[in-house]
C-alpha cells in the first residue's frame, strides 16, 4: 500500500514538473531572442555582417539561422534552452550532414546579444569568454533588426 502511494506521488511530481516546464519557444520568447540580429541592421547580410535569426518552427522548436546573403548558409534546430540571469544556454544541432551538435551560451544586455561560449559535441571550444579560441578576436554585439 505504501509503495503504491509512493509510486503515485512520484508520478504526480514528475507529471506536474513536466507540466510546468517551458518549451524552447517559450524560453526564447520570455528571454526576448526571437527575431533577426546583426552587427549592422542597416547593411545587407554579408560575410562581414552575418545576420542571425531565431524563429519558432511549427514543431515548437526554435530554428537558428545564419545569413551572409539572401539565403541561410547555416541552419540549426535549438533542442533545449535554459536561462540564467543575462545568459541563455542552448543545445543546437546542425540540420545538414554531418549533423553536428553544439553547446552555446549567449549573453543579452538590453536589445543586444553576443556569443559568449561555443563548444562542439566533442567538447572542443570555438569561443570562450566572448572570444574565438584560435584567434582571441572578440565576438560582436548584435542588435535586434526585427
Amino acid at each position: 500500500m505504501y509503495r503504491r502511494l509512493a509510486l503515485i506521488a512520484a508520478l504526480l511530481s514528475v507529471s506536474l514538473g513536466a507540466a510546468n516546464a517551458e518549451t524552447v519557444a517559450q524560453t526564447f520568447e520570455k528571454f526576448g531572442m526571437i527575431g533577426t540580429w546583426a552587427e549592422n541592421c542597416k547593411a545587407p547580410a554579408s560575410d562581414s555582417n552575418l545576420y542571425q535569426e531565431y524563429s519558432i518552427l511549427p514543431s515548437g522548436l526554435v530554428a537558428r539561422r545564419f545569413f551572409n546573403g539572401p539565403r541561410a548558409n547555416f541552419e540549426y534546430n535549438v533542442l533545449s534552452a535554459e536561462v540564467s540571469g543575462d545568459q541563455i544556454t542552448l543545445d543546437v544541432r546542425n540540420l545538414e550532414p554531418p549533423y553536428r551538435g553544439y553547446g552555446i551560451v549567449m549573453i543579452k544586455r538590453g536589445d543586444k546579444i553576443r556569443l559568449w561560449e561555443s563548444a562542439n559535441e566533442y567538447g572542443h571550444s570555438q569561443v570562450l569568454d566572448g572570444a574565438a579560441v584560435d584567434t582571441r578576436v572578440a565576438t560582436s554585439w548584435l542588435s535586434r533588426c526585427r
